[in-house]
């Protein structure tokens, strides 16, 4: 899915994906944030079942940003510009 505000280039791309069991959305979560190098920028601010989920800069662009978090058998990717990935994870966990 792409959200927008109609201005360019701020629009976010959210990939959602859901598992059978917890435990596969569990690994899948881990491979996708033990492969994310950029700088942090919001781990913490938004908690899943307890735990602390980031957002951190794309490390090939530090005017775009990526955040990866869960719920229970879904996992959610939120990429795009910086201010707007932001804004969008920590307004809108789904």
């Amino acid at each position: 899915m792409t959200y927008s505000t109609g201005k360019d280039g701020q629009g976010i791309t959210l990939k959602v994906a859901q598992w059978s069991q917890s435990e596969d959305a569990q690994s899948q979560y881990d491979n996708l944030t033990g492969a994310m190098t950029g700088k942090e920028l919001g781990g913490g601010n938004v908690k899943v079942s307890g735990e602390a989920t980031g957002a951190k800069t794309d490390p090939d662009d530090e005017t775009k940003a990526i955040a990866v978090w869960r719920n229970d058998t879904v996992v959610f990717q939120a990429t795009g510009a910086k201010d707007s990935v932001q804004r969008f994870y920590q307004q809108f966990p789904l």
